[in-house]
């Protein structure tokens, strides 16, 4: 649970906790649970019956593409350009969003950030913001000229952290950019924000081992750590909901699309634990996200 000083919207389907407390607001009451539902449950999907491989593309417009029961927002590599998708947990409701390749929603539903143009499977296509809601698509920033991997988003304040040209940046969703203040190796890519202290983490794939891993680095961005795993080329960190463990995924070389198994790690290094045992060609591509329940 995210827990809010002030009044706040919702978006989607959400479960609320709350409290009374005296006036001079040294005692409080018991949490209680209020469930607010915008979305009716849909009938589980049959998935052990023939069906249809890709749903009408008809664009998603006037919704926000989320729902109580857990929504994955995902891209598919159809041609040249990519197509992103929704789809909701219990398998219902798949259906085509737009042109991109891997999409990054808000933390409050609203937004989709995603690359598009250029050579986006590459990491070398434009950074493009959709509004959930209304349908609006707007370029953010023209980054095709150089390699962009991935980005997250800044829970605080609705800004995007991105690796570009050698740098970690922040951006607002009117396109101002700010460099982090850490010296950056041209390999730091794929920025993750922890949820409940703004912590970043992020992979470097760089040929030299001695650069080569995952590191830590403050809310700030001033400095960064590396960590001393034992595992060969970690990739695409990511923090639980709690922020208490990362998930990331290992390889077989640097290329960046070699992820293999899953591993689970504390951000300080230690508890450092494997998920998956693949020794073929199957693997993690992206590595992996966690479910709100951690």
């Amino acid at each position: 649970y995210q827990e809010y000083a002030a009044p706040f919207a919702l978006a989607t389907n959400s479960a609320v906790q709350f409290y009374g407390t005296t006036a001079s607001d040294t005692e409080r009451s018991s949490l209680q649970l209020a469930s607010y539902t915008f979305t009716p449950k849909p009938d589980v999907l049959n998935t052990n019956s023939n069906g249809t491989t890709d749903p009408p593309v008809t664009p998603v417009t006037n919704d926000i593409a989320t729902y109580a029961y857990g929504t994955v927002i995902y891209g598919r590599r159809s041609g040249s350009t990519g197509s992103i998708w929704a789809i909701h947990l219990d398998g219902s409701g798949d259906r085509y969003i737009t042109e991109g390749v891997r999409p990054r929603v808000s933390p409050d539903g609203r937004y989709l950030a995603f690359l598009r143009e250029g050579d986006p499977f590459n990491s070398l296509g434009n950074l493009w913001v959709r509004n959930l809601v209304t349908g609006q698509e707007t370029r953010l920033l023209p980054t095709s000229d150089n390699y962009l991997v991935f980005y997250d988003w800044d829970r605080a304040t609705m800004n995007i952290f991105f690796d570009y040209s050698c740098q970690l940046w922040r951006t607002d969703l009117a396109g101002n950019v700010v460099g982090l203040p850490m010296s950056n190796d041209c390999y730091d890519d794929a920025p993750a924000q922890n949820a409940i202290d703004g912590r970043l983490a992020f992979h470097n794939l760089n040929p030299d081992p001695a650069i080569r891993g995952l590191y830590v680095a403050p809310a700030d961005g001033t400095s960064k750590q590396r960590l001393a795993l034992p595992v060969a080329n970690p990739r695409w960190a990511a923090w639980s909901p709690d922020g208490e463990l990362l998930a990331f995924a290992d390889g077989t070389s640097v290329s960046l699309e070699a992820g293999r198994n899953l591993w689970v790690v504390k951000p300080d290094g230690t508890g450092l634990h494997q998920i998956s045992g693949f020794t073929d060609t199957n693997g993690f591509r992206y590595g992996a996200l966690w479910s709100p329940e951690s």
